[in-house]
């Protein structure tokens, strides 16, 4: 049943691009990185025999810019603390590290995070139910205390303990690994910069419902009042559906399979939520292909949207956190 949502909820979020907007040159265009792999633990915790997975070992992948880094071998290093996708991608997109690396005489790296991207624990059935054991918050805090560890052999740090002092960057979820880095592994950076990481959530304090809502304003700001009315209405409506409205849900967002059951709907909600939030957290002034290709200003633009427009090559770029479309995705083992 997870496979039920497309790439898109084109009624539900009002947006239909036609075609890949523009977006500015990124990263990866205006510092050309050097790809390198380094080889990660499999499991930081459990070492009970030779042939136990903490013997194991895959490769992580991992960019790097040095052409600010001086003294080499003994100056700083600026980490991104990769998240959820190819690290490309963000790469691409951030752009906090590029401006500071040149005044600090910093060398640039983004880690990638493992099952993401070409990281995978257990190559291409690292996706299998009874391999996704390994992906944890611990495992990749794990990891990126390894790589620091690493950095003598790694980058030729030289001298004493303290050079190459490491400061580590990340946004949203990759954010918050980098503040809880902090807090595991205290002696292994300088500091770390936490951007929009909700580290201090957690269930049942109702801070969910203040996120739509802060996500529903949006909407209503940048967007309009009609698109952020319907929007409540149509979330509302899904909430309270009846068992004899299911069909015509499915029918209506085009799901890759049929809406059966209440479990069902409240999944579909899940990633209409999702859909959601996201397109208001990328609503920037400019285009871009982070996420998806978007105009600038995407909320701004989808109340002139409405209607569903299905791209027929819905994810042009193999570099962008996309699920592939349902008819091409094997079943799901949940």
């Amino acid at each position: 049943m997870w496979s039920l949502f497309r790439l898109w909820t084109p009624v539900l979020v009002c947006l239909a691009i036609e075609e890949p907007f523009p977006a500015t040159i990124g990263g990866l265009k205006a510092f050309p990185p050097k790809t390198k792999y380094f080889s990660a633990t499999l499991d930081h915790f459990r070492f009970s025999g030779p042939n136990a997975p903490g013997n194991g070992s895959f490769e992580q992948k991992y960019l790097v810019y040095d052409e600010f880094w001086s003294p080499k071998g003994s100056g700083p290093i600026l980490i991104y603390f990769g998240n959820e996708g190819n690290i490309e991608d963000f790469y691409n997109n951030t752009g906090l590290l590029f401006e500071l690396a040149p005044k600090l005489g910093a060398m640039v790296v983004f880690l990638e995070h493992r099952y993401y991207g070409t990281s995978l624990p257990f190559g291409q059935s690292s996706y299998h139910l009874q391999n996704l054991y390994l992906l944890t918050i611990e495992q990749a805090l794990g990891d990126m205390a390894l790589f620091i560890s690493s950095k003598g052999s790694v980058f030729g740090c030289t001298g004493t303990y303290t050079a190459c002092p490491v400061v580590l960057f990340g946004g949203s979820y990759g954010g918050m690994l980098s503040a809880w880095f902090q807090v595991k592994y205290p002696h292994l950076a300088a500091g770390a910069i936490a951007a929009s990481a909700p580290v201090d959530i957690y269930p049942k304090e109702g801070k969910s419902s203040l996120f739509f809502e802060a996500t529903m304003h949006t909407y209503k700001r940048y967007g309009s009042e009609k698109c952020e009315k319907n929007l409540r209405k149509t979330v509302e409506f899904l909430q309270n559906i009846s068992i004899s409205e299911l069909q015509t849900v499915s029918e209506v967002f085009q799901t890759c399979s049929p809406i059966e059951s209440q479990l069902d709907v409240s999944r579909l909600l899940l990633y209409i939520k999702g859909s959601l939030a996201t397109l208001a957290m990328i609503d920037y002034p400019i285009p871009l292909s982070f996420v998806t290709p978007l105009p600038a200003n995407p909320v701004k633009k989808a109340p002139s949207n409405p209607n569903p427009n299905p791209n027929p090559n819905p994810n042009p770029n193999p570099n962008l956190r996309h699920t592939p479309p349902c008819k091409s995705r094997q079943k799901d083992t949940f």
